[in-house]
């Protein structure tokens, strides 16, 4: 009979495993404090002007922040963009407390892709369609910067699974 030690084998390997996962967190929890400052950063950008205010010869169209043309009639385009807006910041805060968990990241890339549509063709917005504002343009380059990110922590996990 193998002498094991103090611990008998099945313990050695429960500690070994648990041991194991506290590694992989330490590594991959990293990638959670760029995401919660991400989502912090985003909702705030939501509540800032998205779209440039456009002026025509005889009318001016403002647009506010996201929020605000949601609540308007007609706003129904943003509505759905807020809603895209919050499913990502879901996705981003279950990644920054779960780092080892793959489907966030999909979510989140997927989420992005929506938003980052919809930022780029802004639709109901009529004609002229508007530019985005500062605001908007930061949060473009955010959320492009999120889905980078996150198809850098899933190859990141992929490979470390694959070692």
């Amino acid at each position: 009979m193998a002498h094991h030690g103090v611990l008998g084998s099945a313990d050695e390997q429960r500690l070994g495993e648990r041991f194991a996962r506290l590694e992989q967190e330490a590594i991959f929890g990293r990638y959670g404090r760029f995401y919660a400052a991400m989502a912090v950063v985003m909702l705030a950008l939501s509540f800032m002007p998205l779209l440039q205010d456009v002026v025509t010869e005889d009318h001016v169209t403002e647009y506010g922040s996201l929020w605000e043309i949601s609540a308007r009639p007609g706003g129904g385009p943003a509505a759905a963009g807020l809603l895209l807006m919050l499913a990502l910041l879901l996705f981003l805060t279950v990644a920054t407390f779960r780092p080892t968990w793959t489907w966030p990241l999909v979510g989140a890339v997927g989420d992005g892709a929506l938003v980052t549509l919809m930022l780029l063709t802004r639709p109901g917005t009529g004609d002229p369609t508007p530019d985005l504002a500062p605001a908007g343009q930061a949060g473009l380059a955010l959320v492009l910067l999120a889905m980078a990110l996150c198809v850098g922590h899933a190859v990141h996990l992929y490979r470390h699974a694959h070692r």
